[in-house]
């Protein structure tokens, strides 16, 4: 799994970087950051799938939660970016 993880990483901070200072609002520069990103996501969400296949619903729900806090705290660094 951590080897899944190091791709989106850097894919989002090097996305961040990229759409921080582009003139568009900070929900439409996370969507943007998401879908430069998704492929590595989508690895990871099918790797975290597969993890536990007899319990998918309760790992595709955590997951859900793990995404949730990445897109909040994808959010908080567009917005620290902004303000310096």
């Amino acid at each position: 799994m951590a080897a899944l993880v190091a791709p989106v990483t850097e894919c989002v901070a090097r996305e961040v970087k990229v759409v921080a200072f582009k003139p568009i609002d900070l929900e439409t520069a996370t969507q943007v950051v998401m879908g430069r990103c998704a492929v590595e996501l989508q690895a990871v969400r099918t790797a975290w799938s597969a993890w536990n296949p007899g319990y998918r619903d309760v790992t595709m729900r955590q997951y859900d939660d793990l995404q949730a806090f990445r897109v909040d705290a994808l959010r908080k660094s567009i917005a620290a970016i902004r303000t310096r």
